[in-house]
């Protein structure tokens, strides 16, 4: 049922306004940057640890700022964020080969690298795989070697 309801600017609205006023967004809010959002976002979390904090904001400063610091939040598409991760994981990807390329043919520390494809992580024969989040490996990177 669609009834008329007397909205406050004295107009009749109906009674699924609320989920069409759900989906509305201010235009000039739209024109914020992702970094300055993302920033205020961080500093307005109640509670955070310290080191999350300090996780948060090098995540932001090293990865998210550089590629999409810069685009104002109504540009923001899923295909724009999917290219995005595609780049990131597949430069990292490609730095971890060759760190460990290293490792194994200069240093011997390993007899062999574990980095197996040359095309990167986002483009494996088999599609996209899932992989460690960021915090993970950051805890796994720290975590001495026995």
């Amino acid at each position: 049922m669609n009834h008329a309801i007397a909205s406050p600017l004295g107009r009749g609205v109906s009674d699924d306004a609320p989920q069409r006023e759900a989906e509305w967004t201010d235009p000039d809010r739209g024109k914020v940057l992702l970094g300055d959002y993302a920033r205020t976002w961080i500093k307005e979390r109640p509670g955070l640890r310290p080191k999350t904090l300090e996780l948060y904001t090098w995540l932001l400063e090293r990865h998210i700022v550089p590629g999409l610091g810069e685009v104002p939040g109504r540009k923001l598409t899923t295909a724009l964020i999917r290219s995005w991760r595609a780049a990131l994981i597949d430069k990292a990807y490609r730095l971890l080969r060759a760190v460990l390329m290293t490792a194994v043919e200069e240093d011997k520390l390993l007899s062999r690298n574990p980095c197996r494809s040359r095309r990167g992580w986002a483009t494996t024969a088999t599609g996209p795989r899932s992989s460690t989040s960021t915090p993970r490996v950051m805890l796994i990177g720290r975590s001495p070697m026995h």
